[in-house]
């Protein structure tokens, strides 16, 4: 799992993996964009409790879960 939660971010690293096998979690921080999201997850996207609630739509836009 590629864990992100509680880090106070503003917007993604540039350096996630682009493929992640597993999980992400982006959950409670401030994001309000996916730039730099993984491309491919291939477990389950967690993003929620963000600045902006991302859909799954906008998820579904840059990473194919």
């Amino acid at each position: 799992m590629f864990d992100y939660c509680d880090k106070g971010l503003t917007s993604l690293p540039n350096d996630i993996p682009k493929y992640i096998s597993g999980d992400f979690s982006c959950s409670n921080n401030k994001l309000t964009s996916l730039q730099y999201a993984p491309k491919y997850v291939g477990g389950d996207f967690w993003c929620h409790n963000n600045t902006k609630k991302f859909t799954e739509e906008e998820v579904r836009a840059v990473c194919d879960v």
